[in-house]
């Protein structure tokens, strides 16, 4: 379960402000099209697995945006396992972390990509480098 700080702007929409850490400020947004664009994608596997790495590698990388990006690696992956598309999404991030850029669905001005520091960009390089080349699942992820 992830826990966004946020409050509804008006009970007849599902309009939102998401807090924004960088920057110290909210930005408006649908949380209705971002759960449609997560459950909609066939990618909740990838999603649960990747999720408790990011976590126990320490990754600063919100879940949005982490789920945008694994929808993504994956938009050509279909009917592959488990295992490969992993390995697909950790590609993706190595090679597409630092300059990929992931706009808010229910919000253009929203660039959710801009969230992130270089360093921390770099750290999710990183780390996806590393699970590449890690010989074991235990390894990657406990």
């Amino acid at each position: 379960m992830d826990l966004v700080p946020g409050k509804r702007q008006n009970w007849l929409f599902n309009d939102h402000s998401l807090y924004k850490r960088r920057g110290d400020t909210w930005t408006k947004t649908d949380t209705s099209q971002h759960i449609a664009k997560v459950s909609g994608s066939g990618r909740q596997a990838e999603i649960r697995l990747i999720k408790p790495w990011r976590t126990q590698k320490s990754l600063e990388f919100p879940s949005f945006y982490l789920e945008l990006a694994v929808i993504k690696a994956l938009e050509t992956a279909w009917l592959s396992p488990l295992a490969d598309n992993m390995r697909t999404v950790f590609t993706y991030l190595r090679g597409n972390i630092m300059t990929a850029r992931f706009v808010d669905p229910s919000n253009i001005n929203n660039i959710i990509s801009d969230d992130l520091t270089v360093a921390e960009k770099q750290a999710i390089k990183a780390a996806a480098a590393a699970a590449l080349i890690a010989p074991y699942w235990r390894d990657i992820v406990l």
